[in-house]
This record gives C-alpha cells, sequence and structure tokens, in this order.
C-alpha cells in the first residue's frame, strides 16, 4: 500500500501473488505472502460457473492496475485495485480454423484484487449493451489468451483504456470511463470497439497470442497513439 513500495511493519502493508495455470486449468490464485515464511491463499477463480462461466485455460497474466467506479457523490468516484486479465485461451483452437467461433475465452475480466469478486466484464454477444458491470460486444466471438495492455493516458495512476487481440485476428480497444453523469451519480459504463479485423484465411490466418504494445508518438503539433501487434500460431 505504500507509494515508495518498500515492505515495513505498517500493518496495512500486504504482497500477493497472482498467477493462472495457462494449459493446466481454468483457474486463477492469489497467495498472500506478506510474510514469505508462512503463505497463505487469499482467494481463487474458478472458471466453468457463476461470473466466470466463459473463462477458458488461464494464459493471460492478471495486470494489476486501479480503475475508477461509481459514486453516489456527483463530485466524486472510488478508485479500486484490481487486476485484469482475458478470457482465456479455448483448446478447440488446437485444430480449429481461426474462423470458427469459440465456446471459452471470449471476454475481458477485471474483479477486485484482494477478494477476487468480479469488478467488471466484457463479452461476446449477439446484441451489444453496456451496463456497470458487464459489456456485451457482437464481434467478440474468439477467445483471448493474451494479456492485455492497460494504459493510463492522464497520468494519474488510474487505468483509462485497455488494448488486446484475440484467436480470430481482431483488435479491441476498451474505454474505462467513469465520467458519466446519471441523475446525480457517477457511473462506470465502459464501452468498447473493433479497431481492425485482421484474421486472414487460408494460408494467411493470423492469431494473436501477445498482448498489443502501445506508444503515444508527436508529430509536430500532433500526437497520436500507435498500437504494434505481432501475429503467430502456437
Amino acid at each position: 500500500d505504500d507509494s515508495d513500495e518498500i515492505i515495513t511493519s505498517n500493518s496495512n502493508d500486504r504482497v500477493y501473488l497472482y498467477f493462472g495455470l495457462r494449459r493446466g486449468g481454468k483457474h486463477y490464485y492469489a497467495l498472500n505472502v506478506t510474510n514469505p515464511a508462512s503463505p497463505t491463499l487469499a482467494w481463487q477463480i474458478d472458471g466453468g460457473s457463476g461470473d466466470f462461466t466463459g473463462l477458458g485455460d488461464t494464459w493471460s497474466t492478471p495486470i494489476k492496475t486501479k480503475i475508477k467506479t461509481g459514486s453516489t457523490d456527483p463530485g466524486s468516484v472510488v478508485v479500486k485495485d484490481v487486476l485484469v486479465f482475458g478470457g482465456g485461451y479455448d483448446s478447440a483452437q488446437d485444430i480449429a480454423i481461426p474462423t470458427e467461433v469459440d465456446d471459452k475465452g471470449k471476454a475481458i475480466y477485471i474483479v477486485n484484487a484482494e477478494t477476487g469478486a468480479l469488478d467488471w466484464k466484457a463479452i461476446g454477444g449477439a446484441t451489444a449493451s453496456a451496463s456497470s458491470s458487464e459489456l456485451v460486444m457482437p464481434e467478440m466471438n474468439f477467445s483471448i489468451p493474451s494479456d492485455i495492455a492497460v494504459i493510463d493516458l492522464d497520468m494519474d495512476e488510474v487505468a483509462d483504456r485497455l488494448y488486446f487481440g484475440d484467436m480470430g485476428g481482431q483488435v479491441f480497444r476498451i474505454d474505462l470511463d467513469s465520467t458519466h453523469n446519471n441523475g446525480g451519480t457517477v457511473t462506470y459504463r465502459p464501452y468498447g470497439i473493433l479497431m481492425a479485423s485482421l484474421g486472414g484465411s487460408g494460408a494467411d490466418q493470423r492469431r494473436f497470442y501477445y498482448a498489443p504494445d502501445i506508444a503515444l508518438v508527436k508529430t509536430g503539433i500532433r500526437q497520436y497513439i500507435s498500437v504494434n501487434i505481432g501475429s503467430g500460431y502456437r
């Protein structure tokens, strides 16, 4: 919790270790390793049930960050410590062509870093919708085993945007917007877009196993965000 990132005797200091299993299953674990000699299980996420029904094999590294969420006070927002990770790998991709729709892994999850409880998710679906806890994107039809690129645009140490690719060769952007005012309440309603569809066909089929690299580029008085991503077949 300390800004100097050094563990002290302060009782509020905690160190957690987060990991998934890749081919080992559809689970994420958090270990409390504040006392390295006596680690304890803080929480675990089990794919296939509840809020994580669509979770695939857990390849995506959980990215620790902060997000702003809703508040009943229109002049303030709540900042939470969270983890961001992709929906995982659908093992059907071992033999499938990328144009086939996956059953598992076509999601993005944001969970509470201390409890593992779901804060928000984006999932594939036939009809687009957005709410304080879920975004449905019709184009999100393929599993997402990669890490997620989490971007803080205004340098306030709070995540503003997510970039990621999927197994169908698509690239997405999600804006973590918490500024809408709805009847005096600050709401949390992220929204997303499909930026590019690069999957190809035949010998040119592409899959994205890794997060894109993001760069802020300035040319004269103009500036833009460069999104760079490489494909492969693992």
